[in-house]
């Protein structure tokens, strides 16, 4: 069976379920004591601190995380420190990164691994975590993929609400391209600290 098109990139945002317009990023900020590199599309959340000026500090989740927002963007380094050819945040050091809140409203497009087999229709509406690993930092586009060996009722990080409807995206081929919702928000969920 043929895979579909490898294309990485993480979460990629690609509507609002209420058909609005949608909302915009916020400036978040990482500091140097984080050594996980951080691409587009990666899933962050607070680090529970911030910066000198009062950006709030965001690390990459890890599986199971409750999700803060999506990285849409690293913003150009001011300080002349950090080689502008980087395409996302590399480890230990301190950039901006535009973060879109995760509203539990907005719909991401993200490929499935596939660890557990392909998934199917029968899995829209059921949670899943995501599998977390380094972007790639070539393109600085997240590598992070939706985890289909815990595919469930049980609640995770993100909620599949349908298989993205394109011609090179085959629901039975390998590397399907889904529709999730974040399923755990640390803003949306209100749930303690961070």
């Amino acid at each position: 069976m043929p895979a579909n098109p490898t294309v990485n990139g993480g979460l990629k945002y690609v509507g609002n379920i209420l058909g609005d317009a949608p909302g915009g990023c916020i400036t978040c900020v990482t500091l140097t004591a984080d050594a996980s590199p951080i691409g587009i599309g990666d899933p962050v959340k607070l680090e529970g601190t911030g910066n000198v000026a009062g950006l709030p500090s965001v690390i990459r989740c890890a599986e199971g995380d409750r999700i803060f927002g999506v990285v849409e963007g690293v913003l150009p380094d001011t300080s002349g420190l950090i080689s502008e050819g980087l395409k996302y945040r590399a480890g230990s050091t301190a950039r901006a990164l535009a973060v879109r809140p995760a509203d539990n409203l907005s719909i991401y497009e993200i490929a499935e691994n596939n660890v557990a087999g392909n998934l199917a229709n029968t899995n829209i509406g059921q949670f899943c975590n995501l599998a977390i690993t380094s972007c790639d930092t070539i393109s600085g586009l997240s590598k992070v993929t939706l985890n289909s060996a815990n595919a469930s009722t049980n609640v995770g990080q993100v909620r599949i609400i349908g298989f993205a409807q394109r011609s090179d995206n085959v629901i039975t081929n390998t590397g399907g391209k889904w529709l999730v919702l974040i399923g755990t928000s640390q803003i949306a969920d209100g749930v303690g600290a961070v």
